[in-house]
């Protein structure tokens, strides 16, 4: 049985929090795996238009047909998923005053259908399309991860190994007998602070890479390494440049050669280049009074952990990759055992069945595993999940399934996507009740996804 996924965005509304309240803790067949269909919603802004795309396009913007060859009309057996799926998305972009989302729904291997609604750019009128480019927050996190388990099946890292070996002077104060390792920080078990004091996420100078680690040597660590979940940027970007220091290469550069070319994620990267930023979209922020601005656009000094730049249909081939047991468009990246190990709750108690594995985070739905990551940066939101699928039940006479083609494909893939929409609907309006308009008070943190899925 294919499996069943979900890359989701949640609109996020976002408040001007105190930078101290804040900053506070800163001191097979195939080989391939059970998990296939994929919804993925990246949410662009949060304030401005409720017009849907096709409208009112200017002369100067890309004609009807060229942006019928960005996007991807629903395959016949997902036609009705795709007009449920564009009601909700209607909907929440009236409710929330989104400007842009766009959505990719991918089938195992290929991606059945691929929109964009609103306007990437509300001023020039341009439409989000499947192609429009979003920052993607903290699922930048899996692809520094997967790059690390990469050099671990190369017999090149030790992710058991303290992280001093690959940085002698990472020094954070640690008063506990166990020593800082790249598992640790990846599955963010080190007890490291959130943020550090230079390139955190409210830092808009733009620091390297090194001098963003270099100030963690001011910080101590908060729990001891292992004991307890403590969700930290700076872990990520500590292993982040473990990759730029013992591959000799930008951390930025590393990635796209390693991880994101050989997946044959083309419209993705880690850095703002101007074939990525012609194609990002505009991205907007209000505070708790109402008042309106263009989201902050700098870079972070912890890149690897939230500074990821793509597009819907790169992460419908990014989930196409899992589903194929990590083999990419241009050979195999991750064996299927060591994805196996990335989707394993670590340093859970026995039998545990959330909780974060490398990179990803564990949790349950419907009585499933669910493997996934969410994401948040000045203006964008992101959600993606996998799902395994539930078998099923309908037969003919003799017993024999019969939802692989036709009307009873269909239903099924409607009873999923209608499970997946509750989901959504209930999160939704228990994180963002009372906030759909400016100037009211918003019950997401400003790191919702710290909680994990």
């Amino acid at each position: 049985m294919k499996p069943e996924s979900m890359f989701l965005a949640a609109p996020k509304r976002w408040k001007i929090w105190r930078r101290d309240v804040l900053m506070k803790d800163m001191t097979i067949r195939r080989n391939r795996v059970d998990w296939p269909i994929l919804v993925a919603i990246t949410v662009a802004a949060f304030f401005g238009l409720t017009s849907l795309p096709g409208r009112s396009i200017s002369a100067s913007n890309p004609r009807p047909a060229e942006i019928t060859t960005q996007n991807v009309a629903p395959r016949r057996d997902f036609t009705v998923v795709a007009e449920m799926l564009e009601k909700f998305i209607a909907r929440e972009m009236a409710e929330k005053d989104l400007p842009a989302v766009s959505i990719a729904l991918v089938d195992d291997q290929q991606i059945v259908w691929a929109n964009g609604f609103g306007f990437a750019d509300p001023t020039a009128k341009t439409p989000a399309t499947a192609e429009t480019v979003y920052r993607v927050g903290s699922v930048s996190k899996l692809f520094t991860d997967i790059a690390v388990m990469q050099l671990v099946e190369q017999g090149k890292l030790d992710i058991n190994a303290p992280v001093t070996r690959y940085l002698p002077t990472f020094h954070p104060k640690n008063n506990f007998d166990k020593p800082i390792t790249l598992r640790q920080l990846m599955s963010h078990r080190s007890g490291l602070v959130r943020e550090p004091p230079v390139g955190n996420y409210f830092d808009p100078t733009g620091p390297t890479l090194a001098k963003t680690i270099a100030s963690l040597n001011d910080t101590k660590l908060v729990y001891a390494p292992e004991t307890h979940v403590k969700y930290s940027n700076a872990g990520v970007a500590t292993v982040g440049y473990v990759l730029e220091k013992t591959q000799g290469e930008p951390f930025a550069k590393y990635l796209k050669r390693s991880v994101l070319d050989p997946m044959g994620l083309d419209h993705s990267s880690f850095e703002p280049t101007p074939e990525i930023t012609k194609s990002l979209a505009k991205a907007y922020m209000w505070t708790i009074d109402g008042r309106t601005f263009p989201a902050p656009t700098f870079e972070l000094g912890i890149s690897p952990a939230g500074s990821m730049y793509t597009t819907v249909k790169d992460m419908g081939r990014f989930m196409s990759v899992l589903f194929a047991g990590g083999r990419g468009s241009k050979g195999q990246l991750l064996t299927q055992s060591t994805l196996d190990e990335m989707w394993k709750p670590q340093y859970a108690k026995p039998g545990a069945k959330t909780g974060f594995g490398i990179g990803f985070g564990i949790s349950e739905m419907d009585g499933h595993r669910k493997i996934g990551h969410g994401g948040a940066i000045y203006g964008f939101a992101i959600k993606r999940f996998a799902r395994r699928q539930t078998r099923c039940r309908r037969s003919d006479h003799k017993g024999r399934r019969k939802c692989r083609d036709g009307p009873h494909r269909r239903s099924c893939a409607e009873s999923h996507a209608r499970r997946a929409r509750r989901q959504v609907d209930s999160r939704a309006r228990e994180n963002i009740a009372g906030s759909a308009r400016p100037g009211k008070a918003a019950r997401w943190p400003l790191y919702e996804w710290s909680k994990g899925l």
